[in-house]
């Protein structure tokens, strides 16, 4: 239970951590640093949202992300979840309104768990996390500590207003 306690650990830091960022920027920054320490993927992607598309902004793990332009169904999928999402479950019910094109790049990526940062009802960003290194899979613990992330991350945004969020946002691309 060694791994355990220090992801909790962890997780009680970044939580704390997160309302000292002082812009949008700083904020996911800190967020996928911790996130990968943390969790140890084998993959990440992060992507910001611009107006036409969302482009990855920090990639490890090797694969090549797409840019996905802006209305594509998981996009719109993201801007309504208030929750991390687990790409292997909800694939069987995504199919009813995701195409082979959302899923084709989710399955490039490596995905297993996608984590929607919004601001109100601005999906922000959106970091797609893959298989632990270590073999282990991302138990309900590991989801209900993303879920907390996600809420303290959406309060956080709301701090800034929407054209520092889209500034500081833009300089990361």
């Amino acid at each position: 239970f060694p791994v355990r306690y220090a992801i909790e650990q962890g997780a009680e830091q970044l939580l704390r951590d997160i309302p000292t960022c002082m812009d949008p920027q700083a904020l996911l920054l800190l967020i996928t640093e911790r996130l990968d320490e943390l969790l140890q993927p084998e993959s990440f992607v992060l992507y910001a949202n611009a107006s036409t598309s969302s482009v990855p902004l920090i990639v490890r793990g090797g694969a090549v992300p797409p840019i996905l332009e802006a209305g594509r169904p998981l996009l719109s999928a993201l801007r309504a979840r208030r929750t991390p999402l687990e790409v292997d479950r909800w694939r069987s019910a995504a199919k009813a309104y995701l195409d082979s094109e959302d899923l084709e790049a989710l399955d490039r990526i490596r995905a297993t768990i996608v984590i929607p940062f919004t601001r109100g009802e601005r999906l922000v960003a959106f970091l797609c996390l893959g298989q632990k290194r270590s073999g282990d899979v991302y138990v309900s613990t590991d989801l209900a500590l993303l879920a907390v992330v996600v809420d303290k991350t959406a309060t956080e945004f709301m701090r800034f207003t929407e054209p520092e969020v889209e500034k500081r946002i833009a300089a990361l691309m």
